[in-house]
Order: structure tokens, then C-alpha cells, then sequence
């Protein structure tokens, strides 16, 4: 068996890995995105390399942290 990371991933396995729809990779990977998630052809197929996505996420993390950590602290 092949691990993740030593493979290019479809659409579908993606999101499946990254916990998230289908059509929210379809549209992070369409070429009009404006921080479009890494992406490769194979025989006009869509592919992910997930090193590189993971890259992707990393990296956009730092330009745009989660809201956790700019949400208000609840009183106690």
C-alpha cells in the first residue's frame, strides 16, 4: 500500500483527508481562486500532492490565522 504522502490524491480524497467538501476543493483549485490550493494535471486529470498542499495550508495560516485565536475570551 501506497502512503498519502507519496502519492497524488483526486479531488475526492482530498477532501476526505482534509475533512472538507468536495466542492470547497473544487473551488480552492479552480484557476480563478485567489489563493488557489497547489495543483498538478495527469492526462487532464486533477491531482493534489498532499506535501504540497499541507505546504499551502501552513502557509496560509500564517498570513491569515484562524478566528480562534482573534475571538474574544469568554468571562468566566
Amino acid at each position: 500500500m501506497v502512503a498519502l504522502e507519496n502519492r497524488l490524491l483526486a479531488p475526492h480524497e482530498l477532501a476526505r483527508v482534509l475533512n472538507v467538501s468536495l466542492s470547497w476543493v473544487r473551488t480552492h483549485a479552480a484557476p480563478s481562486c485567489k489563493n488557489r490550493i497547489p495543483t498538478k494535471k495527469v492526462g487532464g486529470l486533477l491531482r493534489f500532492d498532499l506535501q504540497e498542499v499541507m505546504g499551502w495550508i501552513e502557509k496560509t495560516r500564517k498570513v491569515n490565522p484562524p478566528m480562534e485565536k482573534n475571538a474574544p475570551e469568554v468571562a468566566r
